[in-house]
């Protein structure tokens, strides 16, 4: 056995649950280089593209921002669409569509929907420009406000991102990964405000009794009490608020493990299934993890060689399904009501300078097909 494949299982045995056989993971981290599905991979999961009933949004509307008005509904910022196409310095139009019926509906608004979230809160960036790739995110103008109201001119901060559960623009914060803890002035941190009910949360940066340094996150509730709830900072490149859980989701990439807060201060990470773990160590696949009402939903990207095995997966109680088969591109959307699934997916072989185009699909995870 060489000296790669005996550190992975070493790794392994310490990260795996007691179930899993050393035997099973000998054959999944030796079958992950191969192009193909091994035996040994087929038994972790269970080929169900056509289990689930799916949407494809047509072609012929041409799509630079998406958002969920509701569970039927997609907020689409268009430049094209059946009736009507944009001019060069002409601005998107923000049109509602109908997963169902496929009915497009103009919302007269215009720009960039950056945002839209489950209360309605709208960000708005408009720009004449918006379809020239120079125009940066402080040259747009920004308007926020209620969905089907007038909406109110923004500043926008340099060095700003978006809270995807606010719909609001938030400066970076104090730079607390480039000073010294010893050198921090009092109060500084970096905060991600929830919702006004839940309070925020903190990420601070102390040095322990080890003399290492050391994250600490936070829970400041809405009476300013601080409750400590982890010793790892976190991560708001993708963090969003799911209202049928009533919880806040950090999206995160394999090997990183994705965590669900929730308003009490218990925090709660799901199991990464095994496979996933087997082609990070062996072939550096990787996973992106999202929640749904019926379970974990992992987008597994892989590289040129591998990407048969790519795909949209969904972890249930009953097991590990693959629900389709294409690359996603960009973050999975997922509804209110935490059932329905949109996605930008290429399928085939993506890596083809000829690659098949992308199509945009909603998937109903709540409800199978009848078979």
């Amino acid at each position: 056995m060489g000296n790669w494949l005996r550190s992975v299982l070493v790794f392994f045995s310490m990260n795996f649950v007691c179930a899993t056989h050393a035997e099973d993971i000998t054959a999944l981290v030796t079958g992950a280089t191969s192009a193909y599905f091994t035996p040994a991979e087929k038994e972790r999961f269970t080929e169900a593209s056509d289990r689930f009933k799916k949407y494809e949004i047509p072609k012929s509307i041409e799509i630079n921002a998406v958002n969920w008005l509701d569970n039927e509904h997609l907020v689409f910022s268009s430049r094209k669409y059946p009736g009507w196409e944009a001019k060069r310095d002409e601005m998107s139009r923000v049109i509602t569509y109908n997963i169902k019926t496929g009915a497009i509906t103009d919302s007269g608004y215009r720009g960039i929907a950056m945002c839209l979230n489950h209360i309605g809160d709208l960000l708005l960036a408009q720009s004449d420009r918006e379809s020239r790739p120079e125009v940066r995110l402080a040259e747009y103008q920004w308007f926020a406000g209620k969905w089907g109201e007038a909406l109110e001119p923004i500043h926008y901060p340099k060095y700003s991102s978006i809270a995807n559960h606010l719909c609001r623009l938030l400066p970076e914060g104090d730079p607390i990964f480039a000073v010294p803890p010893e050198k921090q002035p009092p109060g500084f941190a970096h905060v991600m405000p929830l919702l006004p009910e839940h309070g925020a949360l903190e990420t601070t940066v102390i040095r322990n009794k080890q003399g290492q340094t050391q994250d600490q996150l936070k829970l400041i509730k809405p009476n300013g009490e601080r409750l400590l709830i982890s010793n790892r900072g976190l991560n708001d490149f993708y963090f969003i608020y799911l209202p049928w859980k009533d919880a806040y989701l950090e999206t995160e990439v394999t090997p990183d493990i994705p965590r669900l807060f929730f308003p009490s201060g218990e925090v709660s990470s799901p199991i990464v299934p095994a496979l996933f773990k087997a082609w990070y160590m062996a072939i550096d696949g990787r996973a992106t993890g999202y929640v749904t009402r019926v379970g974990m939903l992992w987008g597994v990207q892989q590289h040129d060689y591998f990407w048969r095995k790519q795909g949209i997966y969904l972890q249930t109680q009953k097991g590990l399904l693959r629900i389709e088969s294409g690359r996603h591109e960009g973050p999975i959307k997922i509804s209110p009501d935490g059932c329905m699934v949109q996605a930008r997916v290429t399928r085939d072989n993506s890596f083809k300078p000829a690659m098949r185009a992308a199509i945009r699909l909603v998937i109903n995870v709540c409800k199978e097909t009848e078979q």
